[in-house]
């Protein structure tokens, strides 16, 4: 039972990390020491994102992207390391880091999108249960603005751990 309430909320966290970023309202800037990161809208943007992010690569749950890098559990350990961190009512930890990918959406129209890798990880403190779940999303897959996101909007979900 246990194990299936993690899921749930491993899987909850993946749509609403979704729906902050589809409604803009994603925010880093839970403590005064260091400033918010505000996700980009255009590829200048991007850039200007992976200059604000540390040589780590994450800053409070965005992270940049992993795709160039080795993908060795070391570069995992790091990004989980950085994600943000919530709980649940029910006392669950919830891990959650966000890459920002940038992708053309038109070669003729310069005009560009991001993808999303959305990680979630769920756990148990202090009875060693945990799961996570990550997604590939793009904002534009919704057919109506202000729509909740669902998993079937998602391109992928794969869970990560049993």
């Amino acid at each position: 039972m246990e194990h299936w309430q993690l899921k749930q909320a491993s899987l909850n966290a993946l749509t609403a990390t979704a729906e902050a970023i589809a409604d803009n309202s994603i925010t880093t800037n839970s403590s005064t020491q260091s400033p918010a990161i505000t996700l980009p809208s255009n590829q200048n943007e991007w850039a200007q994102l992976q200059i604000q992010l540390p040589v780590n690569g994450c800053s409070q749950g965005i992270c940049k992207p992993l795709l160039r890098s080795g993908n060795t559990r070391v570069d995992w350990l790091k990004q989980s390391a950085q994600a943000k961190t919530l709980i649940t009512e029910s006392g669950q930890k919830i891990l959650i880091w966000v890459e920002v990918i940038p992708a053309a959406l038109n070669v003729n129209s310069n005009i560009h999108m991001f993808t999303y890798r959305i990680t979630a990880i769920a756990m148990q403190d202090g009875r060693g249960s945990q799961t996570g779940w990550q997604a590939v999303w793009q904002p534009t897959t919704l057919p109506l603005a202000g729509q909740p996101v669902r998993l079937t909007d998602m391109q992928r979900v794969l869970e990560l751990l049993p």
